[in-house]
């Protein structure tokens, strides 16, 4: 899943750093560097990848584009195997497909199910208030008969 939305700004303000107060680990401290390189980058020159001096930083950050829908993963290096790629693609499609496509084709499918949705939930209604009463009578009185057909079995009464 990640990280929820703004647990990020620990790492932004450099709380991994302040050994004193935390005991954020190594990787920890290294990926709030990097926060903050990209975040003060960002800030400075619109661009998170581009340093004071002009020089860029080694993982680049690629610019989202509808087209490419490219995105960074920001995670301590442990969880990156060699020659493993921080860039990804296409946050979350599966998930968003459901949302921008699924949802609206079936919303479009059952637009025109009025009157018949108005009968089903009228019949279900008839079903849950009458007939399955009735029906839970009948077979209480069939049970009721079935106990004393067994019961005369047993005296030998058939």
């Amino acid at each position: 899943m990640g990280v929820m939305h703004g647990y990020e700004i620990n790492f932004v303000f450099g709380e991994p750093l302040n050994t004193e107060k935390f005991s954020y680990t190594k990787e920890e401290q290294e990926l709030s560097m990097r926060f903050m390189r990209y975040w003060a980058n960002f800030a400075r020159t619109g661009n998170p990848n581009k340093n004071p001096d002009g020089t860029y930083t080694s993982d680049v950050w690629p610019q989202y584009t509808q087209a490419t829908m490219e995105y960074m993963n920001l995670t301590v290096e442990s969880d990156y195997y060699a020659g493993a790629s921080r860039i990804g693609t296409g946050p979350r499609r599966k998930q968003c497909s459901f949302w921008k496509k699924i949802l609206p084709n079936l919303m479009a499918a059952v637009a025109d199910t009025g009157d018949q949705v108005m009968r089903w939930k009228q019949e279900m209604n008839r079903w849950e208030n009458e007939y399955i009463v009735d029906w839970q009578l009948h077979f209480e009185q069939y049970k009721k008969y079935q106990a004393y057909r067994y019961a005369d079995s047993e005296n030998g009464q058939c």
